[in-house]
């Protein structure tokens, strides 16, 4: 008996046996339709028999055994169908492949009890069976892998527009309030908290943008305008004296520091870090921010410095990775109080977009410096 016979006259056998698999090793919460699962399921059956009985060159078994066959036109296949399904009904990767081996085990479990598998064209079906569950997988993957960047991809949208939406209308309402009102001084205090937890929003916003943007592989698309570094520390410490009341800040500038770049990511990078100055550094002391450049033309340097408990050194770079504390290098957990850890590694790709750097140096006695060092007039060496 052929392999994809076995199949044929054996599939609902098997697809009993696929379907209690799925009820028994899918997590809590997926979305589950029986119906749909055996069709698909059915469907890749229909597939494998097919593929078995179809003559293939020697080069056509190696790539399909690579799960590097062709994709041809038309409709779409059941593998491809079964990944996209799987991602918009919230399973995981894992999950999926688990149920190609699911599949796999029913299938040679109902070869063995029919004792099949001596003769040399039995021997040959299998291997055929085994190409075609490698080449499924692949095109489960792919348009899984699809699927997930197009839900991504909305989810940003909705990011990025629905919800920057009303945080400028609570932006400019507290604008509007702070510079036309008649407002006693609790009330204004008030209204300047309320703009600034807007402000701290949009760039915890931002950050999460960069981040899942960069992760993608699209870098970190820049808009370089002529821009005097020393006039955006100003704005940045304005903004975080009204961000972090009664904290002591500070700003120094000296030398030449005019240059193109991003300022809004600029921005976005100092705050970042003097976020970081403010939740580990010392409350008692102030928080120091110095842009310096020379006459020559060279780079442009801005450092925050802050006392504080030091950073360990074997930290220094780990502090840099995504969802890290920016104190310890420790895995941001439930006990951060919303900061997910993506401020260190957002400023430190900022700068190297800039085809500059951002390095930490800590010590007891001096404090905790973070220097950014910015080309004057970079190329965007992160795309975009």
């Amino acid at each position: 008996m052929r392999l994809s016979d076995l199949i044929r006259d054996h599939k609902e056998s098997i697809l009993e046996d696929f379907e209690e698999f799925a009820r028994t090793h899918t997590s809590p919460g997926v979305a589950m339709d029986i119906t749909a699962l055996r069709d698909h399921a059915s469907g890749l059956l229909d597939e494998f028999a097919r593929e078995i009985e179809q003559p293939q060159t020697g080069g056509e078994q190696e790539r399909k055994a690579k799960g590097d066959a062709p994709e041809e036109g038309g409709e779409a296949t059941a593998a491809e169908e079964h990944g996209v399904d799987r991602a918009r009904r919230g399973f995981s990767l894992d999950e999926t492949f688990a149920e190609y081996r699911a599949l796999r085990a029913s299938v040679m479990q109902h070869w063995t009890r029919a004792g099949i598998g001596s003769a040399r064209s039995e021997v040959d079906d299998l291997i055929r069976f085994n190409e075609a569950i490698d080449q499924a997988i692949a095109e489960s993957i792919r348009e899984y892998s699809k699927a997930v960047r197009r839900y991504r991809d909305m989810f940003l949208a909705v990011l990025g527009h629905d919800l920057r939406s009303p945080l400028d209308a609570v932006l400019n309402g507290s604008a509007f309030l702070t510079e036309n009102a008649r407002l006693s001084q609790s009330e204004h205090r008030l209204v300047e908290a309320i703009r600034g937890s807007g402000l701290r929003m949009k760039d915890l916003i931002d950050d999460m943008l960069d981040y899942t943007t960069s992760e993608l592989g699209a870098g970190m698309p820049l808009r370089q305008t002529g821009a005097d570094m020393g006039e955006v520390a100003e704005e940045v410490v304005r903004q975080s004296e009204v961000t972090h009341p009664g904290r002591e800040f500070r700003v120094e500038s000296r030398g030449d520091l005019t240059g193109q770049w991003d300022q809004r990511r600029i921005r976005q990078a100092l705050l970042n870090l003097i976020d970081n100055a403010v939740q580990h550094g010392s409350p008692d002391s102030a928080i120091t921010v110095s842009a310096s450049g020379d006459e020559a033309g060279g780079d442009v340097v801005v450092s925050m410095h802050n006392l504080g408990t030091p950073i360990p050194e074997e930290a220094r770079e780990r502090i840099f990775e995504p969802f890290q504390r920016g104190a310890s290098g420790e895995a941001a957990g439930e006990g951060d109080h919303g900061r997910k850890g993506l401020g260190l590694y957002i400023a430190r790709r900022m700068a190297e977009a800039h085809g500059g750097a951002l390095d930490v140096d800590s010590s007891p006695d001096v404090g905790t410096t973070f220097l950014v060092r910015l080309p004057r007039d970079s190329q965007n060496e992160s795309g975009g």
